[in-house]
């Protein structure tokens, strides 16, 4: 009898370790080509997708000065706000076929939509903010929300021990995005190519970035899971993931508005044209250290322990932006603040994605509870712009969105408390 349990046992290990060596020849853990050439092709995603999202703040300038001048900034940033809520919110809805195996036909999709949408918004006119709203808000967020998601859950699932670290790496490709972008486009829209040719041009820099980014990338087609279907509504019945996503929504209500209204603020005060154009610039080069160090240390202190570090000095760098003033260190004011929110908001942008991937119970669980929270995040992206616009008004009272969008920051920083906490207690460990 002892026997037939034994062999039994034994077919049952030799089954398993089938599965796994299946599962391996597609998708391989902390090393090996297929791991490190996945997060290479991530980093090219994310400098021309999120480094282009990024570099919003220089159209919301051109948009404001010049090119939409019928409307007002609360308007314009209707569109830079649908950028990322449709990068993050359409989290839901990919992360599901993303757990089905259709990783590559979901990024083919969003590359093909994004670039298609950024050759039509090369078509616009001045004062069509229809055309610009739908193509640069809606056609690009599209494209870039079926590519960000399926871009770093392929990581989470390349990487165990080494994730946190692997995610930074690939999201630093936002910072030389952020670093170099802005400038490109502050010199195409105010060179002699102007609005229509300057953006074709952006336009293939990112086609070909994106299809390289493509190429380099390796996932598993299909995946096959054993587990019970996830339930999104188990998911809101862990208290500390209901105030991790409530934490990320108030976060991104306040985390775009340096990014998009820096430049603007500088120009505003007096900062002469030539430096306000790079101050987006130097944000994205401080927020290359910003997304590899704190990554590197979250899988020593814990990413959610760095989190609430970053939120905090974070919030302390909006709050400084009130002292841009007419005044001769406004510059370098303006300069100071850039480059250390830029480090410390490029940890939180990627640091949030490995936390909500690390709350998950099973691997194939990632797309899914990603996906959620990537909702709420992209919700608060989408109505932060807009509302400190209206704080803004036609006279620009700079306090207003400051404190709106500092204490927003502060309070979603308290929220991931509770969820260090809980995570904390179970693992019985400080550094989580």
């Amino acid at each position: 009898m002892a026997s037939v349990e034994d062999e039994r046992k034994l077919e049952v290990e030799q089954v398993a370790l089938r599965e796994r060596d299946s599962d391996d020849d597609e998708i391989s853990y902390d090393s090996g080509w297929r791991a490190w050439s996945t997060v290479v092709g991530a980093w090219l995603m994310n400098f021309s997708n999120m480094g282009a999202v990024n570099t919003f703040g220089v159209y919301q300038d051109f948009y404001v000065r010049e090119y939409l001048t019928n409307y007002s900034a609360s308007d314009i940033a209707w569109i830079g706000g649908m950028q990322p809520f449709l990068v993050l919110g359409l989290g839901l809805a990919v992360g599901k076929p993303f757990d089905m195996g259709y990783f590559r036909h979901l990024v083919i999709l969003g590359w093909l939509l994004n670039i298609f949408s950024l050759f039509m918004l090369s078509l616009a006119k001045p004062q069509q903010y229809y055309a610009i709203f739908l193509s640069q808000g809606v056609g690009v967020g599209l494209g870039l929300g079926c590519i960000f998601l399926p871009t770093h859950g392929i990581i989470a699932l390349h990487f165990q021990k080494k994730r946190s670290l692997a995610m930074g790496l690939a999201f630093s490709g936002a910072s030389a995005g952020s670093l170099v972008l802005p400038i490109m486009v502050n010199h195409l829209l105010h060179g002699p190519l102007g609005f229509a040719n300057g953006v074709r041009v952006f336009a293939s820099v990112a086609a070909v970035t994106q299809l390289c980014g493509i190429c380099l990338m390796r996932g598993k087609e299909k995946r096959k899971s054993t587990a019970p279907p996830a339930s999104l509504l188990h998911f809101f019945r862990e208290v500390h993931y209901v105030f991790a996503v409530a934490g990320q929504f108030f976060i991104f209500l306040a985390i775009f508005f340096p990014v998009y209204y820096i430049q603007l603020d500088a120009i505003r005060h007096g900062i002469p044209s030539s430096l306000a154009y790079i101050i987006i610039a130097l944000m994205g080069a401080a927020s290359v250290p910003g997304r590899i160090l704190p990554n590197f240390l979250a899988d020593k202190l814990g990413v959610i322990n760095m989190m609430l570090v970053c939120g905090v000095c974070s919030g302390i760098m909006i709050l400084s932006m009130l002292g841009i003033q007419s005044s001769s260190s406004a510059g370098t004011s303006a300069i100071v603040i850039a480059i250390f929110y830029g480090f410390f908001s490029g940890a939180l942008f990627a640091l949030g994605p490995t936390m909500m991937a690390s709350l998950a119970r099973d691997v194939h669980e990632v797309g899914i509870r990603c996906g959620v929270g990537f909702v709420f995040m992209g919700i608060g992206a989408l109505l932060g712009s807009p509302i400190n616009g209206w704080l803004l008004g036609s006279e620009y009272a700079w306090w207003k969105a400051i404190a709106f969008s500092t204490i927003l920051m502060l309070a979603g920083t308290a929220c991931l408390v509770v969820p260090r906490t809980v995570v904390g207690r179970r693992k019985n460990s400080r550094y989580v």
